[in-house]
């Protein structure tokens, strides 16, 4: 595992990403490789570890002796969200989930995050994250659903599925945002997954 994933683990930040404060004086046995002298490394503002998280340090006579994450890093800076090779590989091979095109190199297909707000700690983990994580769009319905996505964020109302003649505004949760609900039931969440939903409850 990476200096990141091995500080994720030991720190445990919540659905927010929030921790405790962890010493370094806990960077002993399988988190030995965390240990630093003089520099850190891992925790610098160009780490992925510092993409991903707002990172806080308390020091000791100069020396960082405890940190912390602070909550998930939404600087415009941070959109390169890491997807595993074979993962991206295995989504751009395949059409638009929406729009049915894509995979040729005219309409290329993009790899989309399921969780638009990309808040769970385990999919933005390569080494933990899956296929079904992911699915392929194309660019234009990517771009609608980014859109959406940071209406969401900023309003705290999740896309009403109606707006596209669906009889149902989601198939799980409601329209207000609920953190431990996530994206789950929106339509963006998983269009194909949404589409089936409906159709078995036919």
């Amino acid at each position: 595992m990476s200096k990141k994933s091995d500080f994720i683990r030991l720190a445990q930040p919540n659905q927010e990403g929030i921790s405790r404060w962890v010493s370094v004086d806990e960077f002993v046995e399988d988190y030995s490789g965390l240990a630093f002298a003089n520099g850190f490394s891992w925790g610098r503002r160009s780490s992925g570890l510092a993409k991903q998280f707002v990172i806080e340090t308390k020091k000791e006579k100069g020396q960082v002796r405890y940190i912390r994450l602070a909550g998930f890093n939404t600087s415009t800076a941070h959109h390169n969200h890491s997807i595993r090779q074979d993962i991206t590989r295995e989504i751009a091979g395949s059409p638009c989930v929406i729009l049915g095109i894509g995979t040729s190199s005219d309409v290329p297909t993009e790899v989309d995050h399921k969780d638009g707000r990309k808040t769970d700690i385990r999919v933005m983990n390569i080494d933990t994250q899956t296929p079904n994580d992911f699915q392929p769009l194309s660019k234009v319905a990517n771009d609608a659903k980014r859109q959406h996505c940071k209406n969401c964020l900023k309003s705290g109302q999740r896309f009403d599925a109606k707006q596209l003649g669906y009889r149902v505004s989601t198939t799980e949760g409601k329209l207000q945002y609920d953190i431990k609900q996530g994206c789950v039931g929106c339509y963006w969440f998983d269009p194909k997954a949404f589409n089936s939903r409906l159709y078995l409850k036919e």
